[in-house]
């Protein structure tokens, strides 16, 4: 169930750098700077969720609380889940003001 997660993300992903941002070379070729840069943003998210949610957990007994991930309520996938929204939250925004700044162009 990971792979098809993500693949279906990395899918939608470059699709989304290619057609919105708009980020490609004149041959049609993504930017490896663009990936690069969507791909740090999405782990520093996860990072900073992860962290930011848990932190008494990470510091007193880190590999426990990764041991017990699986047997979570939200399920094993969860921390991805999380920072899928959180991501796609800020790619909207991202999108609308940008959309706006092309407006008054």
């Amino acid at each position: 169930m990971f792979f098809l997660f993500s693949s279906y993300f990395f899918s939608f992903w470059t699709t989304f750098c290619y057609h919105f941002i708009n980020q490609a070379d004149a041959n049609g070729v993504l930017k490896m700077s663009v990936v690069k840069k969507e791909l740090t943003l999405f782990v520093a998210i996860f990072f900073i969720l992860a962290i930011g949610m848990h932190f008494k957990e990470w510091v007193d007994h880190p590999i426990a609380h990764i041991e017990a991930l699986p047997k979570s309520p939200l399920g094993p996938l969860h921390p991805l889940y999380i920072t899928v929204s959180v991501y796609l939250f800020f790619l909207v925004g991202r999108l609308a003001i940008r959309g706006i700044m092309k407006l008054f162009k």
